[in-house]
């Protein structure tokens, strides 16, 4: 069963893609509901979500969907450059993933979302909770770091091989007379 040289790394592009755009959904969801507690007011609950915590999100997230399309229209080294740029894309997203659930509470950009949110600057945080979003925005940017790194090892889903000459489809003698006798001026069906 002989394998196809380009569908394993057709498959790698596709796989990046759908990992982007189930990072992109998960940025978009709710990643945090951070509730405010003040005497005598009721409490006030505030959702964000990853984007709006780190909006570089979006902007990543799409970097990596156009550059994994991209790798289906290009071939040779400048593949390399973009197989790059999707690892570094995705290990920053993946590390900016880890780094803001973590510290979403103490964030000073979380701390000016929700003043802006409640009208205040001296608010004081009741329970933060987080969301299901985050894991899949984790393993969608894990999938891009790793599906990446695998492409990068491999040597042929980056240059898949170019049919040379002999390999070309040779030409019907038939036809290729029949035009030469219609430039001749002669008629190809009267023989």
């Amino acid at each position: 069963m002989s394998k196809q040289p380009g569908l394993n790394w057709r498959g790698n592009a596709v796989q990046i893609m759908v990992s982007a755009a189930i990072f992109l959904w998960a940025a978009s969801r709710q990643w945090a509901n951070i509730r405010v507690d003040e005497k005598g007011l009721p409490s006030i609950n505030v959702h964000l979500s990853g984007s709006q915590i780190q909006p570089l999100f979006v902007a990543i997230g799409l970097v990596i969907f156009a550059g994994a399309l991209s790798l289906l229209a290009v071939r040779g080294s400048l593949v390399k450059v973009i197989v790059i740029l999707l690892l570094i894309s995705g290990a920053f997203l993946m590390f900016q993933s880890l780094s803001v659930h973590d510290s979403i509470a103490s964030s000073a950009s979380v701390r000016n979302l929700v003043a802006d949110r409640v009208g205040r600057s001296d608010v004081r945080y009741g329970a933060v909770t987080g969301s299901y979003a985050y894991i899949f925005a984790l393993l969608a940017a894990a999938m891009v770091t790793t599906t990446a790194f695998r492409m990068l090892k491999q040597d042929s889903p980056l240059n898949p091989p170019v049919m040379s000459t002999d390999d070309a489809p040779v030409a019907d003698t038939k036809s290729s007379s029949a035009w030469k006798q219609l430039d001749q001026g002669q008629d190809p069906t009267d023989s």
